[in-house]
C-alpha cells in the first residue's frame, strides 16, 4: 500500500472518529442542540418571550429530531466503516457523504418548522425587537471582490 493512501485513511478514520465522538455528545449533552451555528446564534438572539413557543414546538417535533439524528449517525458510522476498509471505493464513500446530507437536511426541516411555528405564534410587537446576528451593521463593510478579473 502506498505511503499517501494509509495518510488517506488514516486521516478519514479520525476524521469519522472526531464527528462520532462530537455527535455523541451532542446526543447525549443536557443541553437541546441544533443543526448549525447560524441556526443556533438566531436562537441564542430570540426575545424571552418567544423561547417559550419554539420550545414546545421542537418538542412537538421530537420524534423527527430524533429520527433525523439516528439517519445522520447511521450515515456517520457508515463512513466510519468504509473508511475502516483496505479496498473500499470512492463510489461508496460519495453515497455514504450523500446519505449523511440527507440525514442532516431532515434534521434542519423541522427546527425551520419549529421556528416558523414561534415566529407566528409570537406577537408583532415583540418580533420587531428581535435581533437576528445577520441584522444589518451601523457601519457596513466595504464591498470588495475577493478575486480580480482576468
Amino acid at each position: 500500500m502506498s505511503r499517501s493512501l494509509i495518510i488517506l485513511s488514516l486521516s478519514l478514520c479520525l476524521n469519522g472518529l472526531l464527528i462520532g465522538l462530537f455527535i455523541g455528545q451532542k446526543l447525549h449533552s443536557e443541553q437541546p442542540q441544533y443543526a448549525d451555528r447560524p441556526l443556533l446564534q438566531m436562537i441564542r438572539n430570540l426575545p424571552p418571550e418567544m423561547r417559550a413557543p419554539l420550545r414546545q414546538a421542537l418538542i412537538e417535533r421530537r420524534p423527527e429530531l430524533q429520527q433525523a439524528i439516528g439517519e445522520s449517525r447511521q450515515a456517520l458510522l457508515q463512513i466510519q466503516q468504509l473508511a475502516r476498509q483496505p479496498d473500499v471505493q470512492e463510489a461508496q464513500l460519495r453515497q455514504a457523504f450523500e446519505q449523511l446530507h440527507t440525514g442532516l437536511e431532515h434534521l434542519q426541516q423541522p427546527l425551520y418548522q419549529a421556528i416558523i411555528q414561534s415566529l407566528m405564534a409570537t406577537p408583532a410587537a415583540v418580533r420587531q425587537n428581535w435581533r437576528t446576528p445577520l441584522a444589518p451593521r451601523s457601519n457596513p463593510l466595504p464591498v470588495e471582490p475577493f478575486f480580480e478579473a482576468d
